[in-house]
């Protein structure tokens, strides 16, 4: 079942956006217990986000080839008529995601688009800590593959936009408002904690099967010297 109920979020304007500037915890505010980090899968060779996000889903293997005239024929055929409405077929543009909202924890935002950082190739994400933020090189709700969200855990202020996602638990639900005004309704499926420099790139930003939702924050301790966490915190949700 795919929901189409509006996210009660008020939209305005999408902030512009900057690097990550990671900030030292303010005084009573922790992101909580280290989880116990799950084994990645090896990862192929690119570890870009940019490769990983462009490289197509899996897909099954051809049929095998007959031998005879006829069906070579009968195949050469069918490939020109399936060119020929390829051709003629636009490609489909699906909705961007505009604003993000999971009950369980009280989380409501826009989201502003984000890219990669040219200096160093990661992520970029929102200046503003209060909201969160959309990887527009990757996948869309609706798509294979994964839509991934970004956001600060916190600031020197306070909690920041994901702050609470590591309570997150299977089973909880998350609603991405999308630009037609339609809803994509996903369910919490998987909480992994990495240390940064073990990222699995491929894993969180490479193509999938399935509609999938992944949402990116810091966690663990913080490393008061580089003035920022050592671990990322990623929520994988599919769609319902």
């Amino acid at each position: 079942m795919r929901s189409r109920r509006r996210v009660g979020v008020v939209f305005g304007l999408i902030l512009a956006v900057g690097g990550c500037a990671e900030a030292q915890p303010p005084t009573g505010a922790s992101p909580g217990p280290t989880l116990t980090p799950e084994t990645p899968a090896p990862s192929p060779p690119s570890t870009s986000i940019a490769d990983a996000a462009a490289t197509p889903a899996a897909t099954e293997a051809p049929a095998t080839t007959t031998t005879t005239a006829a069906a070579s024929t009968t195949t050469a055929a069918a490939s020109t008529t399936t060119a020929a409405a390829t051709r003629a077929t636009a490609p489909t543009v699906r909705p961007a995601p505009t604003a993000v909202r999971i009950p369980s924890i009280g989380v409501e935002s826009v989201l502003a688009e984000m890219g990669i950082r040219a200096e160093d190739g990661a992520a970029e994400v929102p200046v503003d800590y209060g909201i969160a933020g959309w990887y527009a090189n990757g996948a869309r709700p609706g798509g294979r593959g994964p839509t991934v969200l970004v956001g600060h855990v916190d600031s020197t202020s306070g909690p920041a936009v994901f702050y609470r996602l590591r309570e997150l638990v299977p089973g909880d639900q998350i609603e991405v408002q999308l630009a037609d005004g339609t809803v994509a309704l996903y369910e919490v499926e998987t909480t992994q904690q990495f240390p940064k420099a073990e990222l699995p790139i491929f894993e969180v930003f490479g193509a999938t099967e399935r509609d999938v939702l992944r949402l990116v924050t810091c966690t663990g301790e913080f490393d008061e010297e580089a003035r920022s966490y050592f671990d990322n915190l990623v929520v994988t949700a599919v769609r319902v």
